[in-house]
């Protein structure tokens, strides 16, 4: 179960990101429909982010961060769950006056939240390097890494144009 949760949850991450930078094309071609499906998606994704560590505590990991030997690539789990929290946060307080101007810029942290998950599946995970799940783990990697190249060039681009 608790591969089958971390699994699941890489997977629909890669998806997830991928709705949420082409989100405006997606409204534009799907309609209002696409981002409700991106947010319950995110609900199921943050239950798997619930669900994924407390299996992991029940079975002997400590919840804590630790230097101990063997520790290093659950550290990045632990850290991508910190930030998907603080994510998520910003996403639910979007609207409060507090954060409706920069929950955007905090909500970006589910693409570090994203490599902290692939780090720790890499170095902890069991089916990350067998077949079929070799191929989905770079087809994830590759995609979300050229989704957020993408993004980064879109942005330094227009920061260039209205210089």
């Amino acid at each position: 179960m608790l591969r089958a949760a971390g699994l699941l949850l890489f997977v629909l991450l890669v998806i997830q990101i991928n709705l949420g930078a082409h989100m405006s094309y997606l409204i534009d071609k799907f309609g209002a429909r696409i981002f409700k499906y991106h947010m319950t998606l995110g609900k199921v994704i943050y239950g798997l982010a619930f669900i994924h560590p407390l299996l992991a505590v029940l079975s002997g990991v400590r919840l804590l961060p630790s230097w101990a030997p063997g520790e290093f690539y659950y550290n990045f789990g632990r850290m991508a769950f910190v930030l998907i929290n603080l994510a998520v946060l910003a996403a639910l307080f979007r609207t409060t006056p507090f954060l409706s101007k920069f929950w955007h810029k905090i909500h970006i942290l589910n693409y570090a939240v994203f490599y902290f998950v692939a780090i720790h599946s890499w170095g902890v995970g069991t089916d990350t390097r067998i077949f079929p799940f070799v191929i989905i783990y770079w087809l994830g990697v590759i995609t979300v890494t050229a989704t957020v190249v993408g993004k980064f060039y879109k942005l330094l681009s227009s920061s260039k144009v209205s210089a």
